[in-house]
């Protein structure tokens, strides 16, 4: 009976990123967040149109991309690799 309990409780806590629609018009993203840690205490760290931002998240289930532990992420402007990066290390 307690377990029933504690998995309607964590299954009624779980959030959501929000949906994103359209996409980024930028050549380049612009990442907000990288973490959780990076966000306010009342929002989640979320893939956005052009990077990951910190969005409030929804108690329904979406689309939406949360970043997971472990993903490649750089706060701020993060621009495609173009194979040239080499010519740029001095």
């Amino acid at each position: 009976m307690i377990l029933l309990v504690v998995c309607i409780a964590v299954a009624a806590s779980e959030n959501y990123c929000p949906e994103v629609k359209g996409e980024c018009s930028l050549s380049y993203r612009i990442n907000d967040c990288c973490s959780q840690n990076d966000c306010p205490s009342y929002a989640m760290c979320c893939k956005g149109r052009c990077g990951y931002v910190c969005k409030n998240p929804s108690t329904s289930p979406t689309n939406g991309v949360a970043i997971k532990p472990g993903d490649e992420c750089k706060i701020g402007r993060v621009y495609p690799k173009t194979g040239l990066e080499w010519l740029f290390r001095f």
